[in-house]
């Protein structure tokens, strides 16, 4: 799973502070390396588990890692996917006092008038199998990989 690194831990940091005391969860929910373990523990899962931490491009890599495994034959099914949270304002000022979100509110990739980023949230997660196990299994396959682009059918 990827997660491009986690806020999380600096508020709970401070609620501490505020409440006096440790909360049960602290540890393990604040930790980005537990989260793919225990999706696995909760789900099931065996194989590979683990987070991939590359910024904005950790749920990509993700995707990549899930693909290798099975070519590696690893496993014969992988979820991969990702998340990111805005959770903490504060690193939203110090991107914005540094110049690297764009005042206006808006991407303007390859443009000329480009002037910063815009940051987004979400989460997903998508389920890979070898195409040659998913049509023998007679699964429904929305989604075909060839030669390292995708192209979705509908």
């Amino acid at each position: 799973i990827g997660i491009g690194g986690s806020n999380y831990k600096s508020l709970m940091i401070e609620n501490r502070s505020r409440i006096g005391k440790t909360d049960l969860y602290e540890l393990s929910g604040t930790d980005v390396s537990v989260a793919a373990g225990r999706i696995s523990y909760v789900l099931g899962l065996m194989g590979p588990s683990f987070v991939i931490d590359t910024a904005c491009s950790s749920s990509l890599v993700s995707v990549h890692q899930a693909c290798q495994s099975l070519r590696q034959r690893e496993c014969d099914l992988a979820l991969a996917g990702g998340v990111g949270l805005l959770i903490d304002p504060d690193e939203m000022i110090g991107l914005s006092q540094g110049g690297m979100l764009a005042p206006d509110g808006s991407c303007k990739t390859f443009d000329a008038n480009a002037n910063g980023y815009v940051r987004g949230e979400g989460c997903g997660m998508i389920v890979l199998k070898r195409l040659s196990d998913a049509t023998a299994d007679g699964d429904n396959i929305p989604c075909h990989h060839f030669v390292g682009l995708w192209l979705i059918m509908m």
